[in-house]
């Protein structure tokens, strides 16, 4: 983190603070020289002071200066703090509003890209893979706004689907990220739990039959009594050989015989 080099909105509201320690650096200081921010770091430890609650009144300024520096400022710090100025390699991610759709309904797919410094990285080229179920792909380019690259697909099938999003700038990969969204096909059944009269009705009347109400029932079990309802059915039944009982009456029958004969004849 660097000393700001410029001067920027007044500050309505600094907290005290009884003294810095040796090794604390002072990023911002107000005109009578109190710290506004002051960081310090022991080993891997880092901590950043933040001395006044007015900070946030930079963001409704009408000075563009005073809106860049507090997002500068705010960015530069998170980075510090998470040591990522010293990893020495670019990042890339994606970013998904939610990870649960329905067919056909539209999947806005965001990314970022960092230089190694923590800068955004705004003039890659960024493409985006929707993998479906089926191994399906489809590819899309990103276009760059708003400070995301940004890209949407429409799938139409259901199940897991997987995102894959990478980018370059020229011959140089800044980075590569994946993610997997789920497409929920839609179930008429559960959609709709009451009961179709209509089709019900159209069922019955096609099958030979009627639709009644619960309130009917009575009247047509009357009905039915009273008329002629005199009806041939055919039944069919299929019974192994094996299965019967007096086949195998029979067959002990038949052993039995043939043993007595032997037993007569001296056989046995």
């Amino acid at each position: 983190m660097s000393r700001p080099s410029r001067r920027i909105a007044l500050i309505d509201g600094v907290v005290g603070c009884a003294g810095l320690k040796s090794a604390a650096f002072v990023l911002a200081q107000a005109d009578d020289q109190s710290p506004l921010i002051a960081v310090h770091e022991i080993g891997k430890g880092r901590a950043v002071a933040v001395l006044s609650d007015g900070f946030w009144k930079w963001c409704l300024a009408a000075d563009e200066n005073s809106r860049f520096v507090i997002g500068k400022m705010w960015r530069q710090s998170l980075l510090w703090l998470a040591r990522r100025d010293l990893k020495g390699e670019r990042r890339f991610w994606l970013t998904l509003d939610r990870f649960l759709f329905f067919p056909g309904e539209r999947v806005d797919v965001r990314a970022q890209a960092e230089n190694e410094d923590g800068t955004p990285v705004t003039d890659a080229n960024v493409e985006f893979v929707l993998k479906s179920p089926a191994g399906e792909e489809v590819k899309t380019k990103a276009s760059f706004f708003n400070g995301y690259y940004q890209a949407s697909f429409f799938p139409t099938e259901g199940g897991e689907f997987a995102l894959e999003g990478s980018a370059a700038q020229g011959e140089t990969p800044v980075g590569k990220d994946a993610a997997r969204i789920f497409v929920n096909m839609p179930d008429p059944e559960k959609d709709s739990p009451m009961a179709d009269h209509a089709l019900l009705g159209f069922l019955a009347v096609q099958s030979g039959g009627r639709m009644l109400k619960p309130e009917e029932t009575g009247r047509f079990l009357e009905d039915w009594k009273a008329g002629d309802h005199l009806a041939v059915v055919e039944k069919t039944t299929k019974r192994s050989l094996w299965d019967q009982p007096y086949i195998i009456i029979a067959f002990a029958a038949l052993v039995a015989v043939e043993w007595a004969i032997r037993r007569w004849s001296r056989l046995i």
